[in-house]
């Protein structure tokens, strides 16, 4: 008896839970619960952080262009129908396609004198100066070069910049500097000779080596912004992803008819599709967009034909690509492929994926031809490096510099603007770019 009465599990299995025991099941239950709320807010936060670090991203290279812009004449407001800017002894007309797609019009103006600052005015030089000296330490620690002050030879510094700074602050030198050697030695004790003679010149200036990263896309392309009143998103958050810019509608009586708000007698041409249709089915899907034929262009497909291009009368496909004049028979020219649609407007909206073509495609092709089949809203992807064989600078990368003269020319001949950008995770070498034509 003494033995069953000591045996402890048969005890506790046999009798209901205590209270002590009945407290820790809630207690264990309630800590699941925090724990699971923990969970959730952590993933809400790192969501939201990833979204201000997006809006960041664009807002410190709209930062770079600081300096103080002229004043827009004819007030703070627009017409309704066009507009002029006054940017010196020449005019600026808005184009009254983009004035439809901006509920604030004070806001495209200002943008347009934004891009005239930056593409025009030195913003652009400001910018890439600013992002080069920002990675002039980072190039020395990249390449093992060290800087050790005069009056102690053996110790290097950690930031060579940086101790320059402070001593040129404090300390005054002959001549502004001119002439004179620097206050210690810039040397490479773990790189080879050859590496050090060519990350500095004449042991004394830094050749700057750009990091790997977007940063060189926001250092260059300019101002972006504001974004459209009345946005379209295809493919959101896949590579795929597209936006684009639907004109708002006016209605009578001040009242809305979302049924009425969709765009009639509309073209869209879309360049590649490696004969996949997902934008074009999605185009065909959007109430918005129901008005809208779309134009595919694409040379690479096996015999010339697409094996799953939708069976709809608003999709039409044409075996060619887009070139130079004079090249492949296959390739065209920009005007020549709309020809080819004969219709007589501008297209809408041109999609364009062409793996690191598009700055020959956009200048030697679309920008060359006449202005009056400009595309209103161009939506492509461009890349500071690229696979594509048949490309020149490959496999070399383009630099801030190049895409600033890139974005100048979309500006200053085209009379594009920056709407909307998208960085994709993975993908530091492309940068997804939608573009207004603001200026005629």
């Amino acid at each position: 008896m003494t033995k069953r009465k000591a045996d402890p599990p048969t005890a506790v299995a046999a009798s209901p839970p205590r209270r002590g025991t009945r407290e820790v099941v809630r207690i264990g239950a309630r800590v699941v619960n925090v724990t699971f709320i923990i969970i959730v807010m952590f993933a809400i936060l790192s969501l939201l952080k990833l979204e201000r670090l997006a809006r960041e991203s664009v807002q410190t290279h709209n930062n770079a262009i600081d300096l103080p812009l002229r004043r827009v004449d004819g007030g703070s407001s627009l017409p309704s129908t066009s507009s002029i800017i006054n940017r010196g002894f020449n005019k600026m007309n808005i184009c009254p396609s983009a004035i439809k797609l901006f509920a604030n019009t004070t806001e495209l103006e200002y943008a347009i004198q934004k891009n005239v600052h930056y593409h025009q005015q030195g913003g652009n030089l400001h910018s890439i100066e600013k992002y080069l000296n920002s990675h002039m330490q980072s190039t020395l620690d990249r390449l093992g070069v060290q800087f050790s002050p005069k009056d102690n030879l053996n110790k290097p510094v950690p930031n060579a910049i940086e101790h320059l700074k402070e001593y040129y602050k404090n300390n005054k030198v002959s001549r502004g500097g001119y002439g004179q050697p620097l206050p210690g030695q810039l040397s490479s004790p773990s790189s080879s000779g050859q590496i050090f003679r060519e990350a500095l010149f004449e042991k004394r200036w830094i050749n700057v080596i750009e990091p790997s990263t977007r940063q060189r896309f926001f250092a260059g392309i300019g101002p972006v912004g504001p974004h459209c009143s009345n946005p379209l998103t295809f493919s959101k958050a896949t590579y795929e992803e597209k936006n684009l810019c639907v004109e708002m509608k006016s209605h009578d009586g001040g009242e809305e008819n979302h049924d009425e708000d969709y765009i009639t007698d509309c073209h869209i041409m879309s360049i590649g599709s490696n004969d996949q249709w997902g934008f074009e089915e999605e185009v065909m899907s959007s109430p918005k967009l129901r008005g809208c034929v779309t134009h595919t262009f694409d040379c690479t497909l096996r015999n010339n034909k697409p094996r799953n291009k939708p069976q709809n009368d608003n999709v039409k496909f044409y075996p060619y690509c887009i070139g130079s004049e004079g090249e492949q028979p296959s390739y065209l020219p920009f005007n020549q492929m709309w020809s080819l649609t004969q219709t007589k407007q501008a297209p809408k909206f041109l999609k364009m994926d062409v793996e690191g073509f598009e700055f020959d495609v956009v200048l030697n092709s679309i920008l060359s031809s006449d202005s009056s089949i400009w595309p209103e809203q161009i939506m492509m992807e461009i890349h500071w490096a690229t696979r594509m064989v048949d490309l020149a600078w490959m496999p070399r990368t383009r630099t801030a510099a190049e895409l600033a003269l890139f974005f100048g020319v979309l500006f200053n001949r085209g009379g594009y603007i920056i709407q909307q950008t998208k960085h994709f995770q993975g993908c530091e070498t492309c940068l997804e770019v939608s573009l207004v034509k603001a200026v005629c």
